[in-house]
């Protein structure tokens, strides 16, 4: 029996959305299930994939819109959309007495309300991908952005059969709406293996290193000032690396004259968009790891994917002690984490670190038996079975 993604296209190329959904399609594999990944709309303009019909790393996805590609042309684009939104309900149709369930991954109460019409015309049981509260999220400011926030937040229990969450605080807040409905926690996930067959950078200097989006530019700024605050008291004399992605020309200029200004602007190194290929190798000859989490409530929420990449490169992590961390590391164990979102506290924990001796390699080394124990894919499935085994 087939489970069948739906909602999010752009299927196997993107961002930890789209590496979210090919793990947590391998771990359904894995646990025995046919996957069926559906791209019903044109997101890319450029593909490696010319069939509709495609396997990428042993997971089945189709193209439903006629072209596979996003047209330049804005009646194009909307007769491509509205053209793949049919041959997918068609598709479902055709398929539906050999689809045992579906996943949706969507940020849209909309979607979850047409798909959960669809699933009860086609008599398949519907599951959603809950990982952020998204009415906690700050720059979605607009009305109708907060309006569906808030509904989708408040009512998506109501409008499905299971739930896959991320973390405690999702659990819990489904939990206290619908104490009944069947829920799995798969928290960040991504395939170790990926890491295994990789070498590390071959660099001659050492570093930390941050990766993240450029709409976090204020993290970013965070992690900059650790740095030179890390630079000035002698508690590291590498330098930093950041990677960051995103679009928001805006927030790039600014960083960029940050680093620029920076009194250790020779030992900051900036890369924009690299390709994935090129950042595990960057992961895997790092001395420190950085993820510096905020105590609002986004961050509580949420997983960061990054989380589970950075374990399983075997590179020690710092974050901050709030959040899904402290249900698995442990402060100069297993992971560096500060007590508090602030630039002394991260400070002070690299310093105890240095003070006792702790050595990067040993904490990364925990790190990663933890993160293989939890965040690799094959380690989730016994989970994934069951879960859709009871629905």
């Amino acid at each position: 029996m087939y489970i069948v993604h739906l909602g999010l296209s752009g299927f196997p190329t993107g961002n930890a959305t789209i590496q979210r959904m090919r793990f947590t399609f391998k771990a359904v594999k894995k646990a025995g299930f046919l996957p069926l990944i559906i791209n019903k709309q044109s997101t890319q303009k450029h593909i490696a994939f010319k069939k509709r019909v495609n396997r990428f790393d042993g997971l089945l996805f189709v193209y439903t819109s006629p072209s596979f590609t996003r047209p330049d042309s804005f009646v194009k684009r909307n007769i491509n959309k509205f053209r793949g939104l049919f041959s997918e309900v068609f598709l479902l149709y055709h398929r539906r007495k050999q689809i045992n369930a579906a996943i949706l991954y969507s940020q849209y109460f909309s979607e979850l309300i047409y798909y959960r019409i669809l699933s009860k015309l086609f008599g398949f049981k519907f599951v959603i991908q809950y990982v952020e509260y998204r009415s906690a999220i700050s720059h979605r400011s607009s009305f109708f952005t907060r309006l569906n926030d808030r509904l989708f937040d408040g009512y998506c229990h109501k409008f499905c059969d299971g739930v896959i969450v991320i973390s405690e605080f999702l659990k819990d807040e489904i939990s206290k709406k619908n104490s009944k409905l069947p829920m799995v926690k798969i928290p960040v996930i991504c395939d170790f293996n990926d890491f295994k067959r990789i070498e590390a950078a071959a660099l001659n200097f050492n570093y930390f290193l941050y990766c993240g989006t450029i709409e976090y530019l204020p993290v970013v700024n965070f992690v900059l000032t650790l740095f030179e605050k890390a630079k000035e008291e002698n508690i590291y004399n590498g330098k930093l690396m950041c990677i960051i992605g995103g679009t928001n020309a805006q927030n790039f200029d600014a960083l960029e004259k940050a680093f620029k200004e920076s009194k250790y602007c020779h030992d900051l190194i900036l890369h924009k968009n690299l390709p994935y290929n090129e950042i595990i190798p960057l992961y895997k000859s790092a001395d420190l790891l950085l993820i510096p989490l905020r105590n609002n409530l986004q961050d509580i929420a949420r997983f960061p994917h990054k989380v589970g990449e950075y374990t399983a490169s075997g590179r020690p992590i710092i974050s901050s002690k709030i959040g899904e961390l402290k249900h698995y590391f442990i402060d100069k164990e297993s992971a560096l984490l500060a007590s508090e979102y602030d630039i002394d506290v991260y400070l002070e924990t690299l310093r105890q670190m240095k003070l006792n001796g702790v050595s990067f390699d040993e904490i990364g080394q925990r790190g990663y038996q933890i993160g293989y124990d939890n965040f690799h894919y094959e380690s989730n499935s016994e989970k994934i079975k069951k879960f859709f085994n009871t629905l």
